[in-house]
């Protein structure tokens, strides 16, 4: 503006017109320095903003390729653990389908070993008895005699329909007799001799009582009281009733007191015993 002014005087004055020219070449290169001056600041500043944003893009352009290379390593791993995993479960199978093959091949070993077994306790029995008859024939040479004879009373749980036990033992030569079970069972083979005496429970409520004397499960004799009632109904005092058997027996055989009776399951009372003894051992 200062220059257009300058351009307007000069019409009039001259002199004016030249300090005016003057003034204003001064003023603008004054003004063009000091925006020179400005220009290469913001340059500066240009230049340094510049070299920064190259820095970052570089900066930016190394951290693209450091994940990429972290990525790449990362997939082969991944790809490394799925192999893995894919083999690892490939072997669990064959591991779980030898499992089961073994598991199959343990139960079957089992059933063999518990056959076995058995087979072997059948055999240890047999061999048991042929060791106990070989014994027996050793005694016989030997010139030896076998001892066998019990006596026991006082029945366990009264009458009942199974093997009579007794509680009291008063001897037990031989130790053939099991108090436990009420079982005798021969040791050698021979004749023995076995009796039996029923004592009935002193009750008005027992009108008979008896048992019988079994073979290997089989009924032999029996010993059996009913005495006659009286006005009352049953008889109440005790009576008593014996029998007795001889028995050839081989060894292993069984003799037990069964098949008891009354008309209460006490009808045995205490006094009730049961003997026997080998007469001749037979060779």
């Amino acid at each position: 503006m200062k220059c257009l002014f300058s351009i307007l005087v000069i019409i009039g004055n001259s002199n004016v017109l030249l300090a005016n020219n003057d003034n204003c070449r001064e003023n603008d290169l004054n003004a063009l320095m000091v925006r020179l001056r400005v220009l290469r600041t913001e340059f500066a500043d240009l230049k340094i903003k510049h070299e920064e944003l190259i820095n970052r893009i570089d900066l930016i352009n190394d951290t693209q390729v450091v994940l990429k290379e972290t990525n790449d390593n990362q997939e082969t791993e991944l790809r490394k653990h799925r192999e893995e995993i894919n083999n690892a479960s490939s072997e669990i199978k064959l591991i779980n389908i030898k499992n089961t093959k073994q598991e199959k091949e343990l139960i079957e070993l089992r059933k063999q070993i518990n056959k076995t077994s058995s087979d072997i306790n059948t055999e240890n029995r047999k061999q048991d008895t042929e060791l106990t008859k070989l014994r027996t024939e050793i005694d016989a040479l030997k010139g030896g005699k076998v001892v066998a004879s019990f006596t026991v009373t006082t029945p366990k749980m009264g009458a009942t329909s199974t093997s009579l036990s007794f509680t009291t033992v008063i001897t037990n030569e031989g130790n053939a007799f099991d108090s436990s079970t009420g079982k005798f069972t021969c040791p050698v083979s021979g004749l023995y001799y076995f009796s039996i005496h029923i004592v009935k429970t002193r009750s008005s409520s027992v009108d008979y009582a008896g048992c019988s004397i079994y073979l290997n499960g089989s009924s032999k004799v029996r010993a059996y009281t009913d005495p006659q009632d009286g006005t009352n109904g049953a008889e109440f005092g005790s009576y008593g009733v014996s029998t007795s058997v001889y028995f050839n027996l081989k060894v292993g055989d069984v003799v037990t007191i069964e098949n008891c009776s009354g008309t209460i399951p006490g009808a045995v009372d205490s006094w009730t015993s049961f003997s026997g003894y080998l007469e001749k051992q037979v060779y």
